[in-house]
């Protein structure tokens, strides 16, 4: 399996692809699980799953990004004002990135996982009826079961049903589509 990392050199991002046997992925992958298990709270360890190498190495990459930014507000501290073309005085804590500004390299992977999250709803949801649609539409919007047959005017149990087929699709559709299989 071949996961792709970001490290910093200085001043430069070099991007490096690394080979890794499917045991250590495996290892990667309980790991991370079981860490972020062990440090969520109690309510939302239901919603805890695994994730892949590759976002594993993702996290990694996006947490190496906020380290430098850290750094470069440290280095910051000295206030100096510095001028712009036009000979406006501006100061250099201004042009330091704060932590809710995301970087190119940021801005990068979240396009790439927004693309990657509508890839895989659309092959979901070309699996589903346009009433599973619907329902689990709902069920992600935070309705409960209960909320959704009231709103539909259907019992429960036609709801649940709906629910639990979606859930089977998605493991038999992700389970045959998952990356290790198409290496």
């Amino acid at each position: 399996m071949t996961i792709k990392m970001i490290y910093r050199n200085g001043k430069n991002y070099l991007i490096d692809f690394i080979e890794i046997s499917d045991d250590e992925a495996e290892q990667w992958v309980t790991y991370d699980f079981e860490k972020r298990l062990s440090e969520a709270p109690d309510e939302e360890k239901s919603q805890i799953c695994k994730r892949t190498p590759q976002e594993i190495a993702d996290e990694f990459n996006r947490q190496e990004e906020r380290f430098n930014k850290d750094e470069m507000r440290k280095r910051a501290k000295t206030v100096r004002t510095v001028k712009d073309k036009d000979g406006n005085s501006i100061n250099s804590l201004d042009l330091t990135p704060d932590k809710d500004t995301l970087s190119p390299l940021e801005m990068f992977l979240n396009n790439e996982k927004s693309k990657q999250l509508q890839d895989a709803k659309e092959l979901l949801y070309s699996h589903l009826t346009s009433t599973q649609i619907r329902r689990f539409e709902m069920k992600l919007s935070g309705m409960s079961l209960r909320e959704i047959a009231d709103a539909e005017g259907v019992n429960f149990k036609s709801v649940n049903d709906s629910i639990e087929q979606v859930k089977v699709k998605i493991n038999k559709i992700f389970s045959k589509n998952t990356p290790q299989n198409h290496l």
